[in-house]
């Protein structure tokens, strides 16, 4: 454990004096302490498991603080780590789906700027709620974007034919425009991959 003061100069020992030598003798290192089971260490230095568990569980916390990743003053505890879901979800774009019950379990709807993948079985509504986006995108805050957007397909052309009943089923939809997006093809994953 000769690397742990190289490391965390300032890490207190002390309280692992008596687990230090022999870990060391085994030649554990601290890269070990995050790597490796705390169980499986502290059976191949003879030592109890409840002491490397806290001894690996200081390590983290000091890396972290020496990084800046977290910070030990309870005054300042709040990091931008420990930011709930709903938190951050407040500080993205979101394209709405147009469907109140769905963009509060998405907190607001699809993030914008981010790469979003819709997977599921045929028929289950993939391209439906592409489409929507498609469509969605256009709509002023809160539902989109005020922006245009790539339709990219794999399989087949863009449903113009769908997008017009879409239009004309959903009143917020009324007044987008089916010419503000390019739609380009490429290639099947298969043919990219091979």
């Amino acid at each position: 454990m000769t690397d742990l003061s190289s490391i965390l100069p300032a890490f207190p020992t002390a309280p692992y004096a008596h687990l230090l030598p022999s870990l060391e003798k085994q030649g554990v290192s601290t890269t070990d302490l995050l790597a490796l089971d705390p169980a499986a260490l502290a059976k191949r230095a003879n030592i109890p498991i409840d002491d490397v568990k806290g001894l690996c569980t200081d390590v983290i916390k000091a890396l972290q603080c020496d990084l800046g990743l977290i910070n030990n003053d309870p005054k300042t505890v709040n990091s931008h780590l420990r930011d709930t879901g709903n938190e951050l979800s407040k500080k993205w774009d979101a394209i709405s789906t147009l469907d109140p019950g769905l963009d509060g379990l998405m907190s607001g709807g699809f993030p914008a700027g981010y790469i979003t993948e819709v997977t599921g079985e045929s028929g289950s509504g993939k391209t439906q709620i592409l489409l929507l986006l498609l469509l969605a995108v256009q709509l002023p805050a809160p539902h989109g974007l005020n922006r245009s957007a790539v339709y990219i397909t794999t399989e087949s052309s863009l449903p113009t034919s769908r997008l017009e009943q879409l239009r004309a089923a959903h009143p917020l939809l009324a007044d987008t425009s089916l010419s503000c997006f390019p739609c380009s093809p490429a290639h099947p994953t298969r043919d990219i991959c091979q």
